[in-house]
């Protein structure tokens, strides 16, 4: 999975927060100064803008992760959320989401994009979730999101 590993913790809160539920649903992705590129935590988004076809994350979440960022080790490293079926790679609005936040924190040179959607495991950057799959994408500076 590139410069990102991912904790099966992280992986079950994914599970209970983002896949168990309708598509459109995300939240934030953490790793911590002492162990960069480890995504140790993940911050559900409850509050975000979604319909059945997009994540608009919520201003709580972006001022969340800036407390965790202020006060602990944690350092945001990505953002998670879920696809319909048979949509598993990043749209075009996703892609530029993951630039943006390249943009707007220049200590970063990747973050995480990863996408949850049912279904098994069919490719290399494949995770498999008891309620579907998670296919991991990052976007690095100067390149679009690629899978992993």
């Amino acid at each position: 999975m590139g410069p990102f590993t991912i904790t099966d913790e992280v992986l079950a809160d994914i599970e209970r927060h983002v896949a168990a539920h309708p598509a459109e649903r995300g939240g934030a992705l953490l790793d911590h100064l002492d162990l960069p590129g480890l995504i140790c935590l993940f911050i559900p988004d409850p509050s975000a803008e979604t319909s059945p076809v997009s994540y608009i994350r919520s201003d709580h979440l972006v001022e969340l992760v800036h407390l965790l960022e202020q006060r602990s080790g944690y350092r945001y490293c990505g953002l998670v959320h879920s696809h319909p079926a048979g949509v598993e790679s990043p749209s075009g609005p996703d892609e530029r989401a993951l630039e943006n936040l390249l943009d707007v924190n220049p200590r970063l040179q990747a973050v995480a994009g990863p996408i949850v959607t049912v279904g098994k495991p069919h490719l290399p950057h494949h995770l498999e979730l008891p309620s579907g799959k998670l296919a991991f994408y990052e976007s690095r500076r100067h390149r679009h999101a690629a899978q992993l």
